[in-house]
């Protein structure tokens, strides 16, 4: 029997099977009309084809000879999506899964009968093996084994931009999957000094312009003010603290201080001190030695898994909990009830609740989530 290779081509009226092979080359030489998308086989009497939710058989002059518009019905396992398929030995084998809100469960591998397409028997499938939807299938006919392919997730990954000091990811961590398939990033793969070129090359007024430092949209730089303003909530003076609750001076009010921060405190003290710790029910800001600002071990609530599933084992990954920072080496476990705890392997000065902490695998952003 002549090799046939099949390429298909969505067609209104369903998927062509194109096929004829001329030694090296392939060349069309015949479309057949046939229902279903999903995958083909081939015996020496008949093509096998799979849409989402049936099964057809069709002989080699293209007539529908057996179909199977209720595949699912006794299986083991509940399911509503079928895949690739492949046929051997009298028998056809299709990926079978229950495929909801982008994700498979339920995977398995079910038997035919290929005279008839009715179903035989399933092959379960390993969920250990980390596949996380119904993807290429194939009867390895030398080892009696059926392989499938992996499908990466299906999801959409966000990356690091090529100008790392221009790089926006550790913001951007929250972005949904359907916000993230209309978003476009085209200065992504350039350099600032290539943008302004590109700029000065179109004529724009702002190819040379300085560029803004710290909020852009708050001029005089006195973000407090502007907070209060915003909100139209006052944050009135109270009490500096040391860890043992001495109270230490007053402050301007919270929101005027950072985790780790020593100049503009505005107090005469005998020994360095530092913000370690703002509580507004009480209305204090606790001040600490240099070295208790260092943590090993970061909770993260509010967790967005982006370009990754939530892993089932802990792994090993980089993160940053401030924009301005290098990745830090750290392992990360999904905690039950979702959040995550990350364990650096050097201790990191000034983790501050409320701020982000980002989750990198190299330059690919996996998610991130506010610390608390």
């Amino acid at each position: 029997m002549k090799r046939i290779f099949f390429v298909l081509a969505l067609m209104a009226a369903g998927t062509a099977l194109r096929a004829q092979s001329l030694g090296g080359e392939y060349r069309l030489k015949r479309i057949v009309p046939v229902e279903g998308r999903q995958g083909i086989a081939a015996d020496s009497n008949y093509y096998y084809v799979s849409g989402s939710t049936a099964l057809y058989k069709y002989d080699k002059q293209g007539r529908l000879v057996a179909e199977n518009e209720h595949p699912f019905e006794g299986l083991p396992l509940e399911a509503n999506h079928l895949g690739d398929i492949d046929v051997w030995n009298g028998e056809l084998y299709a990926g079978i899964e229950t495929f909801e809100d982008g994700k498979g469960e339920n995977i398995q591998v079910a038997v035919y009968d290929a005279d008839n397409l009715k179903w035989k028997r399933s092959i379960d499938w390993d969920p250990e093996s980390g596949q996380v939807e119904v993807s290429g299938l194939a009867v390895d006919r030398d080892n009696d084994m059926v392989w499938m392919s992996d499908w990466v997730d299906g999801r959409y990954r966000l990356r690091k931009a090529l100008d790392d000091k221009k790089d926006q990811s550790y913001v951007l961590y929250n972005l949904s999957q359907e916000q993230l398939a209309h978003t476009l990033f085209p200065l992504g793969e350039l350099h600032k000094d290539q943008v302004r070129a590109i700029a000065e090359e179109n004529g724009f007024i702002n190819a040379h312009k300085r560029e803004s430092q710290d909020i852009c949209f708050v001029p005089n730089g006195d973000y407090a003010a502007f907070i209060e303003s915003y909100t139209g909530r006052h944050y009135p003076p109270g009490d500096f603290v040391d860890t043992q609750g001495n109270v230490l001076g007053r402050h301007k009010g919270i929101i005027r201080y950072t985790i780790g921060q020593r100049r503009g405190l505005g107090l005469a003290l005998p020994a360095p001190l530092y913000v370690c710790k703002k509580d507004p029910e009480s209305n204090t800001v606790t001040l600490c030695p240099n070295d208790q600002l260092n943590s090993t071990v970061v909770r993260v609530t509010e967790f967005n898994w982006l370009s990754i599933a939530a892993p089932a084992e802990p792994l090993h990954a980089a993160a940053k909990i401030r924009y301005n920072m290098h990745q830090a080496p750290c392992t990360v476990e999904v905690l039950p009830g979702g959040d995550v705890q990350l364990t650096f392997d050097t201790p990191q000065r000034a983790v501050t609740p409320g701020q982000a902490a980002v989750i990198y695998d190299g330059d690919t952003v996996l998610g991130g989530g506010r610390i608390i």
